[in-house]
């Protein structure tokens, strides 16, 4: 039912109580539907309801399922299953991103990411429809099978896998709905968090760490996490010629959290800045204003 269901957190719970005051003429058990079928969502409506909105439904839109009254079901859906599209100013959109921008350099950098390196580091980066205010997260990948004898079911072959497969293997999820350029600096934003360390320890031990691995830093405050990350996406979309919504999302996070502000590492952000860069297959255009 979504994190700050399963296993909450005080962000988790803030983040779950910012949501259901968006759908607040929803009751509750339906408020739950809808997170846990859509997070981040914005608003949600029947086809009705969004054509008298100037909205028509996306003939590829899932429907979000809700209960009805006197009735079992209804459908819903949210305002990024819409169309027509809508523009998204930098200026007013946090995850804005605009530029020229070919998917081609998204493709190779998710292949570049899932081809597994000498040091068994993998990232696998998958596609969902989410809200409008979600634009992704990253996750570890956990090992399997979670007992050494515990029996899967389903397709033989996932009976073979042993604790320890995995190791070094994480997942980004990135909004469907998002443009590829918001689609790349989303997956930036969400290496930057894996490459900061936020979601753990990679090849710690190794003598050469800090040129090809990173510490856990998981337990940094959540406002400092936000800011190191952001800023790495921040960069490289700059290089890439990209003007992103980074001075609205970060705008928050170093106004509200000044003391949290304190644990940022800006030459951890620098390193994570050059070992996301390999995995983009080229160089970004020359930068005009110079270096």
């Amino acid at each position: 039912m979504g994190l700050a269901l399963t296993a909450p957190t005080p962000d988790a719970v803030l983040e779950f109580s910012a949501f259901a005051s968006r759908l607040k003429r929803l009751g509750p058990y339906n408020i739950m539907m809808v997170y846990a079928q859509r997070p981040g969502a914005r608003a949600v409506g029947s086809r009705k309801e969004w054509a008298s909105a100037g909205q028509t439904v996306r003939p590829d839109a899932l429907p979000i399922l809700i209960l009805r009254p006197n009735g079992p079901i209804a459908q819903v859906f949210e305002l990024e299953d819409t169309l027509p599209l809508r523009d998204k100013d930098p200026r007013q959109n946090a995850f804005a991103a605009i530029g020229e921008f070919k998917p081609e350099t998204l493709h190779a950098t998710i292949k570049s990411l899932a081809a597994l390196t000498k040091r068994k580091l993998k990232v696998e980066v998958t596609f969902a429809a989410l809200g409008s205010d979600s634009a992704g997260w990253v996750s570890r990948q956990p090992t399997l099978p979670l007992q050494p004898k515990l029996v899967l079911q389903g397709q033989p072959g996932l009976a073979a896998l042993t604790p320890g497969r995995l190791k070094g293997h994480w997942r980004v999820l990135i909004n469907s709905r998002l443009t590829p350029a918001e689609q790349f600096s989303t997956l930036l934003h969400e290496l930057g968090h894996l490459v900061c360390g936020h979601t753990g320890a990679f090849d710690q031990g190794n003598p050469q760490a800090d040129e090809y691995g990173w510490p856990d830093r998981s337990h940094m405050p959540h406002s400092a996490k936000e800011v190191e990350a952001e800023l790495v996406a921040w960069h490289i979309c700059e290089r890439w010629g990209l003007v992103t919504g980074s001075a609205l999302y970060l705008r928050p996070y170093l106004e509200d959290a000044a003391d949290e502000i304190r644990c940022i590492d800006l030459d951890r952000v620098i390193r994570a800045i050059a070992k996301i860069e390999r995995f983009i297959p080229r160089l970004p255009p020359p930068s005009k204003r110079g270096s």
